[in-house]
Order: C-alpha cells, then structure tokens, then sequence
C-alpha cells in the first residue's frame, strides 16, 4: 500500500487553528553567503543543508519575523524597522492585549544573511544604535525597562502543534518576574487591609 502524505499546512495557518487573534516571532539562523543562492528544483534543501553546515543561531534577544492577524496588535508607532525597540515593542503590545506570543523557533527556519551596519547614520556603542534607535524607544514610551524578547513567549509551536511555553529557557525569564510581582502584590494586599 502506498502511503499518503499530507503537507503540513504552513505555521502562521496551524496557530490560527486553535487562536482568532496571536503575534508569532522566533530566532534566525544567521549565515555568511559568500556566494549566489542555490537554484535549482532543490534550491531549498541546498539552503538548509548550507544552514546546517554554517549558520549560527541568532540568541532569542534579537526577534527577526513576526505574524499576527490583521488588526490584532492595534496601530503600530511609525517605527524604523530594523533598528532596536519596533520588535520588543511588539512582543509588549501583544503580552500587554493578552494575546498568545508564539514562539515558531523550533518549526521555522528563518535565514539571515549576515551584514555589516555601514549604512546606519551616527553610529555609536552597539553598531545599529543611533538617532533612529532613539527615536524608536521614544515611540515605545520609553520601555527601556520592560524589554520583551523571544523568550517571553507564551507559547511554542512544535512539530507536535501549539503548546504552553513550559520550556526551561522561557520559564527561567518568566519566573524571576512571577516571584518579584509576588513579593510586590503580598505587602500591597496586606496594606489594602488595613
């Protein structure tokens, strides 16, 4: 008997299975490509096979794609994307609207070609800082202290499907937090009766 196999629908479609309404990140893959793409019928499985061999996994601080359903974040700030603060902006909008924060990582390859940051104006401390950065974390209200990365995700995609994001590194993140507000909302509830 043949066996059939069924594609899986793509990632953003599986989430939208089980919410109406999520924000999904995850990590890239950074990589130096020295040469053209492949191309070919086989142009994908060439890439990843490059990935594999090359690339590096970015650290879960620097978000590189999002998905969200129309409407869902609300109106964006007229962030310069690619500069610091639009993406943790956008972790914080999502976590602030109850919104399910996916992280896709472990479903989605995503690759990036390394580069340099010549081309960012008035440079200074790291490479991609400068004026539009400070614009950036001017239009966040300045979040400066409420930073959301990848790792404040509250859900997984896996090849499983959708699960809570009960991982050891993103419940290492959140308990710090959970323990502090803890502390803080014990003496506020003592206070309050009094």
């Amino acid at each position: 008997l043949k066996r059939l196999v069924t594609p899986r629908p793509p990632p953003a479609s599986r989430i939208a299975r089980r919410q109406a309404a999520f924000l999904m990140v995850g990590q890239r893959w950074g990589v130096d490509m020295q040469d053209s793409l492949p191309a070919g019928p086989d142009w994908e499985g060439a890439l990843r096979s490059h990935v594999t061999r090359h690339g590096r996994l970015h650290s879960p601080c620097g978000s590189d794609y999002f998905v969200w359903p129309r409407g869902s974040i609300g109106a964006m700030p007229p962030f310069a994307v690619g500069r610091p603060f639009w993406d943790t902006w956008l972790i914080y909008q999502a976590r602030h609207l109850n919104l399910p924060v996916v992280d896709a990582s472990r479903v989605v390859t995503a690759v990036h070609q390394d580069h340099g940051y010549g081309h960012v104006p008035d440079q200074r401390g790291e490479t991609w800082h400068g004026p539009e950065a400070d614009r950036n974390l001017e239009l966040t209200g300045d979040l400066r202290n409420h930073l959301y990365r990848i790792l404040d995700a509250t859900h997984m995609l896996t090849s499983w499907g959708l699960m809570p994001a009960w991982g050891y590194r993103h419940l290492q993140t959140r308990f710090p937090a959970l323990l502090v507000l803890d502390y803080v909302r014990r003496p506020l509830g003592v206070l309050r009766r009094l």
